[in-house]
């Protein structure tokens, strides 16, 4: 018995005790420790993949690689003789990202150990080999094993990482008894993880909950292509009871920066009531550069499961949210949003940089149209290894003045059937309106593994009789003339053999001016003209701006004289040399100068002028460098005549030829300045009274410092000339102004060697060059000049190259760059005036009166009243009419209330005009009839009638008495009596023939629930919705001093505000509250202000279990919602529980019954 009972009292306390342990674990039965990352990097293992041969000592088997996986004994190498080696052993490459820490790891066997038998190992540090340790250890002998060796130090970058190899040396005198084998080896890489989002914490937070699942996401950019690895929120429950299921989503963006496609979801997580950053897990999801939108989708029931995330205001709306069901998991595509918010919200991802892939390359893209333009048809050719996925199509159009633009619109994705390696993406619009219309359109691709890309954003005008309008800097021509041809590029393969012609203009209403037409046979240069290639289906016009800013370019039908479409001849840019050349050719000769000595001047006769007649016999244009203090008037004499002849140029080459490398500003200014007017002084230029080449002394231009830089350009040089080697145009040097140009090659050094010089020529014909050749004829004598006649023979005449004056080269290269192609169009008709006549009278005449500078030729109605826009009515102009009116009369439907309209015109060139959109509203005002209920009268118990055949709502034309003043006119302040809404002191916006629609700010001054000082958002909670009747001077809801929300359900326990009436109490009033989740409804007696004021408390309550309304003075049921609940509202916890409390019991009867 006593054995009975001494057993009964061990069990007794050992229950005592397991109930003890129970009652503290079980309230904290659903928390959780936070999951969060102890450091922020990840690991990524290198493995071997490849073999060299370069060290072939050991035995080897299997297949190459041999040691690229733990595999043996399929493949791996041995060594069995002292010093032979094996190598070299190359690594998996890594993509992008910072390295931490790097390990080597190799898999061996071998029976002993050093120094009786093992392996050394060497690793490739980027520049040399670096001994690393042998082995085996002493314990790992006669067994395989993995050997680790910390080399961070010595791989301690990407690119060393990447350049890593191995190399192996057998040791030890018993290694041909007991030879070594490694079978694996690997590098285990830590690197660093980036980040993207907001990693800060907010300085707000805010409750994300409700009566649904909730989603909300936050826009942020990646600047890379990246794998996400971890996502982190600072956040918090609201209830510690309630503990929600919460995960991270991530988004892709659409092209109008909305949330779009669902790119990636984390491991569900449930919170527990900690404030810190919680850690999101992601399953490696691979992302490219470019906008995401990152959130979380939290499991929410009510507000108590509400999860408080921080965030801090932002300037745009960079946070959407919606509500939705979390157990049907995130949305895909996110759709329409419930709502946006103007925060950023303490929430990011960090993920592992990655090199960029091969994205889907398109190779084509454009657009076809049908006879019908507005058919239009566009497409792209793609192209990926990897496998194409689907495609994407944007598009936008602005109708000015008709519509603004719009945003972009979008189509697909669109899913290739079979991933293929290349695939066309196509699509046909209908546009909306027969001309004017500006098209911005894109496609976008994405492969099989998520690589996007996105085609470049085109810009197409619908067809009309275009023009080509080009403009120049008119400073630029001031300073430099700049007259010289330049060549635009026109593809005419759209022209179906048309006899072409072009012309030119320089003002919209000038005279067109038809350009001669050249072949390919004709040998010119230099002039005004225009080359058709019909083979390639190019035209090749140039043309000169001849002194204007502007330049109009058309093409005309030679025998229609219609001007063609812009989609017959498309604009293709401008031609790198004159006329599409080849290559270009010029000559500089320098040093022109006698020092005022006979025997000098007779050098320059019998040299220098015979090499400019030269040049001139072979129609080759060359430049002559002038130093101008040292030539006599005898010398300037000369230089005139040849100038006059042709084909030579004028060039400063300084006043003394002094090496100005290191000249002040003062010297420079004088020699560089001063020839240049020296030139002007001398010369009779036929080109006009420009200097445009300087040619440095000694070549000191590229090396000169600041202040022959800045004197070249005070003195307005287009080019400064150097003695560096080039074969292709300078760069412009922006800050100067100016050209610093190189040369090809100095005659010079090949005077005794012309067969070399011919080999530059055809090396420079064949790639195209720009072939500037210069020397010092002076320097030459009679057989060397021969020897250069020989090559200027050689050079000249070719039909496919440019020859001109190096001056004219640069004006050309000049032109090229800075000349800008204007997107207008010929002016479109004008309206005059549009509208309609009486609408109370049927039918309704619609009308335009339109002017214009060129004869009108259409008029086209478009009206939408059959519920689709279409054309209905049409009015042709036969003779030559410049002004006119278009009027077209119409029944409008009796059961249309709204009809939109618009009349467009064209003229005899086919440009288009139009009115602006009208609406035209047919609906009766005294329809609107709405029960509220104001302190004076009901607004639908007006006691005036409105006729219709009297008063239209949408002319606001007729008056009315209400009291003193016309609320209806809305184009002034109402001062009417008080209490009445219609003295609301701001216009109205009519479109919408709802009043209580409108979205504005209400400020009044008088009593009433009108009285109220915030915005509504009327389209979801209209005023005549509402299911309450406020009484304006007994209990004042309407006098409270503070803006709140009324959420779309109506609930005022979600309003965060303090409360603090003056007047009534607002607990004294028992109001039938109607919630979903906890009935105010029952509460059945009123709240004493002197005990406990109900309404100082801070809204919205908590339900917190250890915090409970019944605390208060007064007890009252309240419905706890269902959640992630504590334990004892668990009914199987709450069950064993119980269990345990009645065998507690039985035992204890047990025991006093012992």
């Amino acid at each position: 018995m006593k054995w009975r009972r001494a057993g009964w009292q061990i069990l007794l306390h050992l229950f005592l005790a397991f109930l003890i342990v129970a009652s503290i674990i079980l309230p904290a039965f659903h928390i959780e420790i936070p999951n969060v990352r102890a450091q922020d990097t990840s690991i990524t293992e290198l493995w071997v993949d490849g073999f060299d041969n370069s060290r072939t000592g050991w035995n080897r088997y299997g297949n190459s690689p041999y040691l690229d996986a733990q595999d043996q004994p399929d493949n791996y190498v041995e060594g069995d003789a002292e010093n032979d080696e094996i190598g070299d052993f190359t690594f998996q490459d890594l993509d992008s990202g910072t390295v931490q820490n790097v390990t080597l790891k190799i898999y061996y066997y071998c029976y002993l150990y050093p120094p009786f038998a093992g392996a050394e190992v060497y690793l490739w540090n980027g520049s040399s080999w670096v001994y690393i340790d042998n082995f085996p250890e002493t314990s790992n002998a006669g067994s395989w094993s993995w050997e680790s060796y910390d080399v961070s130090d010595i791989l301690d970058s990407l690119e060393k990482v990447n350049n890593a190899k191995i190399y192996f040396k057998a040791i030890g005198s018993y290694v041909s008894s007991y030879p070594i084998k490694v079978d694996a080896a690997y590098l285990s890489v830590e690197l660093a993880l980036q980040k993207f989002g907001k990693d800060t914490v907010g300085s707000n937070s805010y409750a994300w909950g409700g009566y649904n699942g909730k989603i909300f996401l936050t826009r942020f950019y990646c600047p890379q292509r990246a794998s996400i690895i971890e996502g982190h929120v600072y956040m918090q429950p609201q209830n510690p009871s309630y503990i929600p299921a919460v995960k991270m989503v991530i988004y892709n963006s659409t092209f109008n920066d909305e949330p779009d496609r669902l790119v990636a979801e984390s491991e569900p997580l449930i919170i527990s009531n900690q404030l810190t950053w919680w850690n999101f897990t992601f399953n490696s999801v691979e992302i490219s550069a470019g906008y995401y939108w990152i959130g979380l989708h939290i499991n929410c029931s009510m507000l108590l499961d509400a999860v408080i995330v921080y965030y801090d205001d932002s300037e745009f709306e960079l946070t959407y949210w919606k509500e939705d069901n979390f157990d049907d998991g995130p949305p895909d595509p996110f759709g329409t949003p419930d709502g946006k918010q103007s925060r950023e919200y303490s929430i990011y991802v960090e993920y592992i940089p990655l090199a960029e892939p091969s994205p889907p390359d398109f190779t084509n893209k454009g657009k076809t149209i049908s006879s019908q333009w507005w058919n239009v048809t566009f497409y792209a050719k793609w192209n990926d290894t990897d496998g194409l996925q689907c495609w994407k199509f944007m598009w936008r159009l602005t109708i000015e003045p008709l519509f603004p633009t719009v945003a972009w619109t979008e189509y697909g994705w669109y899913n290739w059937t079979g991933n293929p390696t290349q695939a066309w993406s196509n699509i046909t619009l209908d546009l909306p309106l027969n001309g004017s219309v500006v098209v911005e359109w894109r496609f976008m691709a994405r492969d099989v593994l998520g690589h996007i890309t996105e085609t470049p954003v085109e810009t197409f005008v619908t067809p009309a009789n275009d023009i080509f309008v080009f403009a120049l800097n008119s400073t630029a021509i001031q300073k430099w003339g700049l007259k010289y041809p330049i060549t635009f590029k026109f593809n005419i393969t759209n022209a179906n053999g048309q006899d072409i012609v072009v012309k030119k203009r320089y003002s919209e209403n000038g005279d067109w001016i038809t350009l001669p037409t050249k072949t390919s046979n004709d040998y010119f240069n230099g002039i005004e003209c225009v080359r058709f290639n019909f083979t390639e289906g190019m035209a090749y016009v140039s043309v000169s701006f001849n002194g204007s800013s502007k330049l109009y370019i058309a093409f005309f039908n030679a025998t229609t004289g219609d001007m063609l479409l812009e989609d017959t001849v498309k604009y293709a840019g401008k031609a790198k040399y004159y006329d599409n050349r080849k290559c270009a050719v010029t000559y500089t000769w320098d040093d022109w100068r006698d020092f005022f000595n006979a025997t000098k001047l007779e050098q320059l006769q019998t040299r220098f002028v015979y090499v400019l007649n030269m040049c001139q016999t072979y129609q080759l244009y060359c430049s002559v460098g002038i130093v101008t203090n040292q030539t006599s008037p005898n010398a300037w004499s000369l230089l005139q005549t040849e100038i006059n002849e042709g084909y030579v140029w004028a060039a400063s080459h300084s006043r003394t030829h002094a090496d100005l490398t290191n000249a002040n500003y003062s010297t420079a200014i004088w020699e560089i300045n001063g020839s240049r007017n020296d030139i002007l002084g001398n010369l009779t230029l036929p080109y006009g009274e420009y200097v445009w080449l300087f040619i440095g002394p000694f070549g000191a231009v590229g090396q000169a410092n600041d202040n022959v830089r800045q004197a070249i350009s005070d003195s307005e040089y287009l080019i400064a000339r150097s003695t560096a080697i080039e074969k292709d145009y300078a760069d412009w040097y922006s800050e100067g102004g100016y050209y610093t140009i190189g040369v090809y090659k100095m005659l010079d050094s090949y005077k005794d060697d012309i067969n070399t010089l011919k080999s530059f020529f055809d090396q420079g014909y064949e790639n195209g060059y720009l072939m500037h050749f210069f020397g010092h004829p002076l320097e030459w004598n009679s057989t060397q000049l021969e020897n250069l006649n020989d090559f200027l023979n050689y050079t000249h005449g070719k039909k496919d190259v440019w020859y001109a004056p190096v001056e004219y080269i640069y004006q050309y290269r000049y032109l090229c760059q800075f000349t800008t192609k204007w997107e207008i169009k010929l002016s479109p008709p004008n309206v005059v005036v549009n509208g309609t006549t009486d609408i109370s009278v049927q039918p309704i005449t619609f009308y335009a009166y339109w002017n214009h500078t060129r004869p009108l030729s259409r008029a086209e109605f478009y009206w939408n009243a059959s519920g689709a826009w279409e054309l209905n009515g049409t009015i042709e102009w036969t003779e030559d009419v410049i002004e006119a009116w278009t009027n077209f009369t119409r029944t409008i439907p009796s059961d249309v209330k709204r009809v939109g309209w618009y009349i467009t015109c064209k003229d005899i060139f086919g440009v288009w005009g139009n009115t602006s959109l009208q609406i035209l509203v047919i609906r009766e005002w005294h329809i609107l009839a709405y029960n509220f209920s104001l302190n004076v009268r009901k607004w639908s118990e007006l006691t005036f009638s409105l006729s219709l055949d009297v008063m239209k709502w949408n002319l606001l034309s007729y008056s009315f008495n209400l009291y003193v003043l016309q609320w209806h006119i809305l184009s002034y302040t109402f001062d009417l009596l008080t209490r009445e809404w219609h003295s609301l002191t701001f216009l109205f916006q009519l479109v919408a023939m709802q009043w209580h629609q409108l979205l504005y700010i209400y400020d009044l001054t008088v009593y009433g629930w009108h009285q109220l000082t915030f915005p509504f958002t009327l389209d979801t909670m209209q005023w005549n919705k509402l299911l309450y009747d406020f009484v304006a001077q007994t209990r004042q809801w309407n006098m409270l001093g503070f803006p709140f929300t009324l959420l779309k359900w109506g609930e005022w326990h979600s309003l965060a505000y303090l409360f603090n009436l003056t007047v009534l109490q607002w607990h004294h009033t028992i109001y039938p509250f109607t919630l979903n989740t906890m009935q105010w409804n029952i509460l059945n007696y009123t709240f004493q202000a002197i005990t406990k004021m109900w309404h100082t408390l801070t809204f919205p309550f908590t339900l917190l279990p250890w915090i409970m309304w019944h605390r208060l003075i007064y007890q009252f049921e309240v419905f706890v919602p269902i959640s992630v609940q504590p334990w004892y509202a668990d009914p199987k916890l709450v069950s064993i529980f119980a269990f345990c409390l009645f065998l507690t019991a039985f035992m204890l009867k047990k025991l006093m019954l012992d």
